[in-house]
């Protein structure tokens, strides 16, 4: 229970413990397990919706390919930034 009078926003809340899992899962078990992950939700998604749903998204997010070593860090600091935040 809260001991402020905000409410509980569950999204933030997501966010906030998805940065952390992710820092830690990628940490405990590499590059080439998230590599896995990806691939694996990915091939979930485009048997279920079908491949246009899944270009769809990926261009709505921006995601343009294979991500480089360096988005990785960066995605971890900003995680790690927006979990101080909160």
């Amino acid at each position: 229970m809260q001991s402020d009078s905000r409410p509980f926003d569950r999204s933030a809340h997501c966010q906030r413990i998805g940065a952390h899992g992710g820092a830690v899962t990628a940490a405990r078990y590499g590059s080439a397990h998230m590599r896995a992950i990806g691939k694996a939700g990915a091939q979930a998604t485009i048997r279920k919706h079908g491949l246009p749903f899944f270009k769809g998204i990926t261009k709505a997010k921006g995601w343009t390919g294979p991500r480089r070593r360096d988005d990785l860090a960066i995605d971890l600091m900003l995680g790690r930034y927006l979990a101080e935040l909160s």
